[in-house]
């Protein structure tokens, strides 16, 4: 149930992603010519091509009728899809489409708006991006989500085709990215950064190696933001989802690459911020009285938070070994004698003289928990 949950998007761009599958409606339309898409210098014919695959979409894009922006936006984003696109391309593409796209996405119709942070994403170039940190501060939840789950695509651009962005952007991107996590109080919006940032923790680049720590380290300082800012209180659904996205993420990333050990604690904090949160969720005696279902996603939390900071544990110093305390099992039975049980043996984690106040962690006593 929990994976379901965490796959879920808002109502508005799954409608959107119906309206995606346009093939047959594509193939009768102007499209460029592979030889256009993966050429890596290009010529003033190739380029003129480009600008009229352009001029024939880009009206659509503020058209009345919804399928008809879809289909220029699938029209639009099509070539850069190729696994083979080169930066050439998508660096021409940018240049004839930012301004236009730019200004679509302060359209007061969702559609439009949403649709033209989707171009931007695709084509994950500099200036497309200063359109998307714009959205990012977006008044509509679901431009700022669009704009997020964009910037992630931009990420993936990065590790997976010829970048047309350098590597000091990619971490001002990050930056932006850490700044809104810290204030966004929209669950779903949340989830959408972290996935952002864990794309950019996936970026395997010998020339963006400074990328993936950044994106550890901004994903561990944004959600500590976040989760003190929610205190006691149990957040909701999207919420908690992403806090579980968040550790998940993390320990992935940590698992597949070795990283500076700056960012390897950064993944521990962020570990025993979720721990920490959820006991003062369950010494509040918020959860007894919440849907079954909410404690399973707080038993996830918890077990999720231990997980990362084992892992962590043993990255940092490979002589020690260090034995699971089963949190989130405890925490899962729903009981008085569990719930005291929970609280007991996570504080003997993040508490002031916990397992993360030690050696090779060594974090404040009052970090995570003021006692």
């Amino acid at each position: 149930m929990i994976e379901r949950t965490l796959n879920r998007v808002p109502a508005l761009l799954l409608s959107l992603a119906l309206l995606a599958p346009l093939a047959p409606a594509l193939a009768q339309a102007d499209r460029l010519a592979d030889d256009v898409v993966t050429t890596i210098v290009l010529n003033d014919t190739q380029k003129r091509a480009i600008a009229d695959f352009a001029a024939a979409h880009t009206p659509n894009l503020s058209a009345q009728e919804p399928q008809t922006v879809a289909k220029a936006r699938a029209a639009l984003v099509e070539p850069l899809g190729n696994a083979r696109v080169s930066a050439a391309t998508r660096l021409e593409m940018s240049r004839v489409l930012v301004d236009p796209v730019g200004r679509l996405v302060s359209d007061q119709r969702e559609i439009v708006a949403i649709n033209a942070v989707i171009i931007a994403g695709e084509l994950a170039t500099e200036p497309a991006t200063q359109v998307l940190v714009a959205a990012l501060n977006d008044q509509r939840p679901t431009v700022r989500y669009q704009s997020a789950y964009a910037l992630g695509r931009t990420f993936e651009s990065i590790r997976t085709s010829a970048p047309a962005i350098r590597a000091d952007r990619a971490l001002a991107l990050i930056d932006a990215l850490q700044a809104r996590l810290a204030i966004e109080t929209d669950g779903l919006v949340v989830d959408a950064i972290v996935r952002a940032l864990i794309d950019a923790g996936r970026i395997d680049r010998q020339d963006f190696s400074q990328v993936p720590p950044a994106a550890v380290i901004a994903l561990s300082k944004g959600m500590a933001a976040s989760i003190k800012r929610q205190g006691n209180k149990v957040a909701e659904g999207g919420l908690i989802d992403a806090y579980i996205r968040a550790g998940l993420g993390l320990r992935d990333i940590l698992a597949a690459q070795r990283l500076p050990d700056p960012a390897v604690r950064a993944a521990a904090e962020l570990g025993a911020d979720l721990i920490a949160h959820a006991v003062r969720v369950v010494e509040q005696k918020a959860l007894p009285n919440q849907d079954p279902a909410v404690r399973s996603r707080y038993a996830r939390v918890a077990a999720v938070g231990e997980t990362v900071v084992l892992f962590v544990g043993t990255r940092l110093d490979p002589t020690l070994t260090f034995a699971s305390r089963q949190i989130g099992d405890k925490l899962q039975q729903g009981t008085t004698g569990g719930d005291a049980a929970f609280a007991v043996d996570a504080r003997g984690i993040v508490g002031s003289n916990g397992l993360v106040t030690k050696p090779p962690f060594s974090f404040p006593g009052n970090r995570f928990l003021e006692r």
